[in-house]
């Protein structure tokens, strides 16, 4: 262990983020291979696969989730994408400052390497917001579920409100159903608590901080890049629902449920925009064209550069609240 901790106090903070989330990749693989996480036999390569696509909150799975693994290892998954979301180091620092008053330089450094932040920039409270910011709306989320899930005999109703509410707002699109949310495509109600949690995820933390502070009258306006995201976001989903709908009705679309057609192309819109990745409608007998704006709006919702140069340009609101 010396010799690691060594090895990485010399390289750069890339290489060890690199090397963490590696190791996290390896340790869930490990977990989901021990018999007593499983509920079937599982090839190595789908443990590889599901352990990957959850620390990286892709959300793509080459089995089914609920049939496959025990609830042990739906734990591990769940674990793997709250690290995902969060950052394992970042979940790892608010545990030590749970205990102590700062950090290693080191630590820090890698922090901000991983959020893009500057040098002076004091890290701490800022570990410490994030982890309560995303815990708190994830419980809260958990709750509001609940509801929607407590007459669903598929899965326990509390597992189930947890695990999607932790998996939406880390924006990773792992599901218990084998249909993801398809049976509840008409229901109003889980749709707006969805697209709440994977809205508020996919948005940030520091965007939500913009305009917390204008809110509480702290700020008179919002950031230039906070008004752009915010804007191109309601702009790109309305878009993206208007066309979806359009599609369905003058084309006849039959994946659509005729009954609420407008609120299935405002799901799917956001759950390509934001890359949560579920859908209420069987993606792959969507049309050609339907399919093409969905891949366009992924596109736009996914491009990292975009997310950090958005956060780059918010450090006047970093150093506003911290």
């Amino acid at each position: 262990m010396n010799f690691i901790r060594k090895y990485l106090n010399d390289r750069n903070p890339e290489v060890t983020l690199f090397f963490g989330y590696s190791t996290y990749v390896v340790l869930g693989v490990i977990f989901l291979s021990i018999s007593f996480f499983r509920a079937a036999t599982i090839p190595f390569l789908d443990n590889l696969f599901i352990t990957v696509s959850a620390i990286s909150t892709t959300g793509l799975a080459t089995i089914n989730i609920a049939e496959n693994y025990s609830l042990l290892g739906q734990i591990v998954i769940l674990i793997l994408i709250q690290f995902g979301g969060i950052g394992y180091m970042t979940f790892g620092s608010f545990i030590i400052l749970s205990t102590k008053h700062s950090l290693s330089e080191d630590r820090e450094s890698i922090h901000k390497t991983a959020f893009s932040l500057p040098k002076e920039f004091k890290i701490s409270k800022f570990i410490k917001s994030i982890v309560i910011y995303t815990l708190t709306i994830e419980i809260i989320g958990a709750i509001f579920l609940y509801f929607a899930f407590q007459n669903d005999p598929r899965v326990n109703p509390i597992w189930s409100a947890l695990f999607h509410s932790v998996s939406s707002f880390c924006t990773a699109g792992f599901s218990l159903y084998s249909n993801s949310f398809e049976s509840y495509a008409n229901v109003t109600y889980l749709n707006l608590i969805v697209f709440l949690l994977s809205i508020l995820g996919a948005i940030g933390y520091i965007v939500m901080v913009d305009v917390w502070l204008v809110l509480r009258g702290k700020k008179d306006n919002m950031t230039f890049t906070s008004k752009v995201i915010i804007t191109t976001t309601i702009v790109l989903l309305i878009l993206g629902t208007v066309f979806l709908f359009i599609e369905a009705v003058l084309k006849n679309d039959i994946s659509f449920i005729r009954s609420n057609v407008l609120l299935q192309s405002f799901f799917q819109a956001m759950t390509a925009l934001t890359t949560v990745g579920f859908n209420t409608l069987p993606i792959g007998a969507l049309q050609s064209s339907s399919l093409f704006i969905l891949t366009v709006l992924m596109i736009i919702g996914a491009s990292p550069s975009v997310q950090v140069e958005a956060l780059n340009q918010q450090r006047l609101v970093l150093y506003l609240v911290f």
